[in-house]
């Protein structure tokens, strides 16, 4: 696998916070002939890409890659494992061969770690690390079957990332049949929600449970069935937008007595 990350002051790296600085500079390009003329009425673009590769969190193969574009073709590239420009074109040879000889490859090799692994360790700890506790709620409704009477519902709900898993407890021991889940839903918002169902007859002094697994849960969590139609407190959220995205969720608790 690999990760490009992104810097600079719009877009994807502005809005995770990604410096530029710490990034060494790009190198000053020499002519190796005179001006190309053209009669392109639309312009020209060049622009230089940034390429952070590595295949684990460990970050023990990272890889930098500098590429140097110009209306769509690629003329000079450095890699980090070589620690060499190459060109790819009479321009790009003409100016690799100057920057590999001038020093300016040891300064592009300071990327991996001041740049490349700096991010990258933003990124795991921002992102793919981040998580939410999902707000569960146990509740009965009437079952359609003619063999039970009750159906007890467990759903979880808002929680991020997905890879969640709920489980029935019938006095502590784990409920396997009469059990039905839908898959992990996506919001649509970040988030998820999924709904697992479990029909019974209830018994008189018996503790019904959902069991919920998650990786915002330093361990499993426990929500016990109240046996009067709901759990016995209820958490509902709300949630809203406010400036520069950032999600805000109000909650309100019922208490079931």
């Amino acid at each position: 696998g690999q990760c490009l990350l992104l810097c600079g002051g719009s877009g994807l790296g502005a809005l995770l916070g990604v410096p530029c600085d710490g990034v060494a500079s790009r190198p000053s390009l020499q002519s190796a002939a005179p001006p190309i003329k053209t009669d392109n009425p639309n312009g020209h673009f060049e622009y230089y890409l940034r390429e952070c590769h590595y295949s684990s969190e460990e970050l023990k193969d990272i890889e930098f890659i500098y590429r140097f574009i110009f209306n769509k073709l690629e003329y000079a590239r450095y890699n980090s494992t070589l620690n060499k420009y190459t060109g790819y074109t009479k321009h790009g040879v003409y100016n690799a061969k100057i920057w590999n000889e001038n020093g300016e490859t040891d300064k592009q090799h300071t990327n991996v770690d001041s740049y490349c692994r700096h991010n990258a360790e933003l990124y795991f700890r921002n992102i793919l690390s981040y998580t939410v506790e999902p707000s569960v709620r146990v509740y009965s409704e009437k079952s359609g079957s003619q063999r039970h009477s009750t159906m007890l519902v467990c759903s979880a709900y808002n929680f991020y990332p997905e890879g969640i898993k709920l489980t029935w407890l019938r006095d502590g021991k784990e409920v396997k049949t009469d059990v039905t889940s839908t898959e992990e839903l996506y919001d649509g918002d970040w988030y998820y929600q999924i709904h697992s169902y479990l029909e019974l007859t209830p018994k008189s002094g018996e503790t019904i449970a959902c069991k919920v697994e998650h990786s915002s849960f330093s361990e499993p969590k426990v929500f016990k069935w109240g046996g009067s139609g709901v759990a016995g407190a209820v958490v509902v959220g709300a949630a809203a937008f406010g400036p520069k995205g950032y999600r805000f969720t109000f909650y309100l608790l019922l208490l079931h007595l």
